[in-house]
């Protein structure tokens, strides 16, 4: 009897060191193809993979919250020990979050439909004689054009907790006359709308030259839970992990 119930707690014991252990904080992010997305109830994305590839070296089990950005954004703010990504590192949220892991450049346009060729622009001062479509107020694109005179009701049409194929459309259908997007944005999301990336024109950049996505904590998250994840997406960097992700997905 004392033989089995000895065999029974191996058992136990090699499962339950078999699978990961919870995570200690939480991951929110928003769908955001291709950084962040689900499809048929599976999560993946450049920044998904990236995240799974970190959960295995730190043995955690660290599931992705999918939700509204705004919300996502908030709850980053307000709550401790919140991993956010995929977030532009920005001078105005430089000091609001820690800030763990690089996940891409981040170079946005202002996009027109090709077929207007009414829309010249040569500098984003032209810009505001039109009505450019952005998702909501926490959107770093939207933080851009605001901090650049744009106003709200005026040149600029906000979504609340809108998409990006929601915002692409409004562009098509001639809602709105450009519309902010880095060119990888743009083309996953016209094709995802049946589209061709070629319907739509790039004309002035938007935001500022060095600016890179980010992982990031909530600032009240304990330096040694910081540390202890960058380490883990270091490692990955180091050992090539993320250069084959970054080919699966970026180029």
């Amino acid at each position: 009897m004392l033989q089995r119930c000895s065999y029974l707690f191996v058992v136990i014991l090699a499962f339950a060191c078999g699978r990961a252990a919870a995570a200690d904080f939480r991951a929110v992010t928003e769908d955001w193809p291709p950084f962040n997305y689900q499809r048929e109830g599976r999560s993946t994305g450049f920044a998904i993979e990236l995240l799974q590839a970190a959960s295995s070296r730190l043995g955690q089990e660290i599931p992705a919250e999918f939700l509204p950005w705004e919300r996502a954004y908030r709850i980053a703010q307000h709550e401790p020990n919140v991993l956010i990504f995929t977030m532009a590192r920005k001078a105005e949220r430089e000091a609001i979050f820690k800030w763990v892991f690089p996940i891409a450049p981040r170079t946005i346009y202002l996009y027109k439909l090709a077929k207007r060729t009414d829309i010249q622009l040569k500098t984003i001062d032209d810009a505001k004689h039109f009505k450019i479509g952005t998702r909501g107020e926490s959107d770093a694109a939207t933080a851009d054009l605001l901090r650049l005179g744009f106003q709200s009701g005026v040149n600029l049409d906000m979504l609340h907790g809108g998409s990006d194929e929601n915002n692409l459309q409004k562009l098509v259908f001639g809602r709105v006359d450009l519309v902010a997007a880095s060119e990888l944005q743009l083309s996953h999301t016209a094709r995802s709308l049946g589209r061709q990336p070629g319907e739509f024109e790039r004309t002035v950049k938007l935001s500022d030259t060095g600016e890179v996505y980010y992982f990031a904590f909530s600032r009240g998250t304990p330096d040694a839970l910081v540390s202890r994840v960058r380490q883990a997406f270091e490692g990955l960097s180091a050992d090539g992990t993320v250069e084959r992700i970054r080919r699966k997905y970026l180029n």
